[in-house]
């Protein structure tokens, strides 16, 4: 199953940093990201997007409501 997700997992990772990236070049760093929607349940993206964002200190947030 996560090889069918994975190209569009690593397509959102990917997204997240350059948006992370955009933020830190204005010379601020972004604390907590927040992940809303149906996929933002998926475990698996959880997961990946969360170890991409351990090497920057940054918390991966998701309500239990959006």
């Amino acid at each position: 199953m996560r090889s069918f997700f994975e190209p569009c997992v690593d397509r959102i990772v990917d997204l997240i940093q350059g948006q992370v990236g955009q933020i830190e070049r204005l010379r601020t760093r972004p604390k907590n990201i927040f992940l809303i929607g149906g996929f933002a349940e998926s475990k698996y993206l959880q997961e990946e997007i969360e170890y991409s964002l351990r090497l920057r200190n940054i918390q991966l947030r998701i309500p239990d409501t959006s």
